[in-house]
């Protein structure tokens, strides 16, 4: 037995800190795999990386169906000029004609802008 109770609770009040410091010690919980979930997620840079391919993808998508819309207009607007100048004779040349033209023109060089910008 000790000499003193003094000296028994300064051994106590000395331990005590490094039993606190044991039992305190974080430990990392073991990784759980989930089912649809990947056990490292990815990066951000790299789903930056996804998420811009992923909207080119829908850019180029909605310029394709746009120039299909646009040439299938130019198709009508073909169409209609040349019923119209069908009608007409060697001496007449329609005002209506030249807008028609004028129109399928603009709308041809839209077209093709919107083509050039895929490249």
């Amino acid at each position: 037995m000790p000499k003193s109770p003094i000296l028994l609770l300064a051994a106590v009040l000395m331990l005590v800190p490094a039993i606190h410091a044991q039992q305190t010690q974080t430990t990392t919980p073991p990784e759980q795999n989930i089912p649809g979930l990947s056990p490292n997620p990815t990066p951000p840079d790299n789903n930056m990386a996804h998420m811009s391919e992923r909207m080119a993808r829908q850019r180029n998508t909605d310029r394709q169906k746009q120039i299909v819309a646009d040439t299938a207009q130019l198709l009508k607007l073909a169409q209609q000029l040349n019923a119209d100048v069908s009608k007409t004779n060697k001496d007449t040349l329609s005002l209506n004609v030249v807008k028609e033209a004028s129109e399928i023109e603009k709308l041809a060089k839209t077209i093709k802008d919107r083509m050039k910008q895929g490249y």
